[in-house]
């Protein structure tokens, strides 16, 4: 404890209510001069509820999704509905999931005022949002066939709406849900949250969905701590970024793809995990740091990966 006496620990938790104020302050002023900007740049904002900066991890999934003609990052996820399933009740449970559940009816625009931190900013249409629900009989057409379609519709929409879609499929007698969504609307925590709020609807519950701004408020504040920034910098000081080496000769447009099929059971690899006290990531992080050491003849290497970015209690409950 670094506070030794009542007075001192007084001054830190009022410290605390003071940086809290302030990061709420700033979220609303963030969002009044992203209205600003937008109005002036004669963006339409009727029915929007909110107009939110985008996290630093969105904007690189979106500018990816963007670049790619939506062939990264627009994920489709496809399920059998089980005959006992009423699809009306199922139809409805979504719509009720789209009212309670802001991100669903998120969208994004591009930000023009080099002033402000963002390249993106999240626009919250209003409850009453139309859930995007179209049912389709698949004659004869292939599940791939239906995902091309619905990506060419998503970008012919382009961000003037949600990208979240839901599609009823109907091939002869087999019944299929297909959900086409942008990552930048969720991560793999959210997706078992949302099938949960999915089944508690459709059981006729009730459910709420607890505010995220607060979330959002810890993320952006966060990815503009000077503290942070300080502390990588020194913590990566002296590293040299390197490019993958190329195989000698070897065409640079030519994919070549190889597998192994590993003869140790998963079972074996969770009990060797348990047994060392890590993770079944943290094994193939260090696999993969000894392929790297291995062609880039350095003992000494550092690769980055994407962890959870929940680092909050109320984070771990948002959809978001």
């Amino acid at each position: 404890m670094h506070c030794r006496t009542i007075k001192s620990m007084m001054k830190e938790v009022v410290a605390d209510i003071q940086r809290d104020d302030d990061s709420v302050k700033t979220l609303i002023s963030l969002e009044k001069a992203l209205r600003s900007c937008l109005e002036a740049d004669n963006v339409d904002l009727e029915g929007i509820d909110h107009v939110l900066p985008a996290t630093p991890l969105q904007e690189g999934m979106l500018a990816e999704m963007i670049g790619s003609d939506y062939s990264h990052y627009f994920n489709h996820d496809v399920l059998e509905i089980e005959p006992h399933v009423d699809v009306d009740k199922l139809r409805n449970a979504f719509v009720k999931a789209v009212e309670e559940s802001p991100i669903l009816r998120t969208t994004f625009t591009q930000v023009s005022d080099p002033s402000l931190p963002f390249a993106f900013a999240q626009l919250v249409y209003s409850a009453n949002f139309k859930l995007n629900w179209k049912e389709i009989d698949m004659a004869g057409r292939s599940i791939d066939d239906i995902f091309e379609q619905e990506k060419l519709e998503a970008i012919k929409s382009g961000l003037r709406s949600p990208p979240y879609r839901l599609r009823f499929l109907r091939s002869g007698a087999k019944r299929l849900l297909l959900i086409s969504i942008a990552h930048a609307l969720y991560d793999g925590w959210s997706l078992d949250l949302f099938h949960h709020t999915i089944a508690t609807l459709y059981l006729g519950n009730s459910y709420q969905r607890p505010s995220y701004h607060s979330t959002l408020e810890h993320i952006i504040n966060s990815a503009s701590n000077e503290k942070a920034l300080q502390f990588w910098k020194g913590y990566l000081e002296g590293v040299r970024p390197v490019s993958f080496p190329e195989k000698p000769g070897s065409n640079t447009d030519e994919i070549h793809r190889d597998g192994i099929a590993v003869k140790i059971s998963s079972s074996n690899v969770i009990d060797f995990c348990k047994s060392q006290g890590i993770t079944p990531q943290t094994l193939g992080l260090t696999c993969w740091l000894m392929v790297l050491a291995g062609y880039l003849r350095q003992l000494d290497v550092v690769c980055g990966t994407v962890m959870l970015g929940r680092d909050t209690v109320d984070a771990l409950h948002s959809e978001k």
